[in-house]
């Protein structure tokens, strides 16, 4: 649901491929010009799998779980499962296995829009059969749950909608497939 305020008059101050800043009765708002998704990765139901991707803006790479811009000619779950081929070089044919989730609001002070999350758990053998990764990634690997938590308190992780993720994981089932 669009709030009210949101919905009106706006002015595009800013707009690319990727994104829109509208301005709004003196206020910055940002929209994503499309859908973006998340893919909670787990390994045989006891390992994450993340993505090291390169941020140019913090002229480093980080840990992440897959995730992306869903084009406007595809579903949010063709999307998703586009993007963690693209990511991964894991093909996921049947789409039942992509889990929906409750969606992230990612910084409700500037986005109206909410990330849609999915999970996803691949056998250890698609992860050790997978193809190349686009080259946005400079890395595909798989965690133990416990060392996930030691990076995150070294501050290895520390992309928001990926620890918020991995807290839904440790505190409810919502996000596990029991299967």
């Amino acid at each position: 649901m669009v709030s009210n305020f949101l919905q009106g008059d706006a002015m595009i101050a800013y707009q690319n491929p990727y994104f829109s800043v509208k301005l709004i009765e003196n206020y910055y708002s940002i929209d994503f010009n499309n859908e973006q998704a998340i893919i909670m990765t787990t390994v045989e139901h006891k390992n994450f799998l993340f993505v090291k991707v390169k941020r140019n803006l913090l002229d480093a790479s980080t840990i992440e779980f897959p995730s992306g811009s869903i084009n406007s000619n595809e579903s949010i779950i063709d999307g998703a499962l586009r993007e963690f081929r693209e990511e991964t070089g894991i093909i996921i044919k049947d789409k039942t296995r992509l889990k929906t989730c409750t969606p992230l609001s990612v910084m409700p002070s500037r986005f109206s829009q909410k990330l849609n999350v999915f999970s996803l758990n691949v056998s250890g053998n698609e992860f050790l059969n997978r193809k190349d990764h686009d080259n946005e990634i400079d890395d595909v690997f798989v965690l133990p749950f416990k060392e996930t938590l030691k990076l995150i308190n070294n501050e290895e992780i520390y992309v928001m909608g990926t620890l918020s993720l991995i807290l839904k994981y440790f505190t409810t089932k919502e996000i596990i497939d029991a299967s």
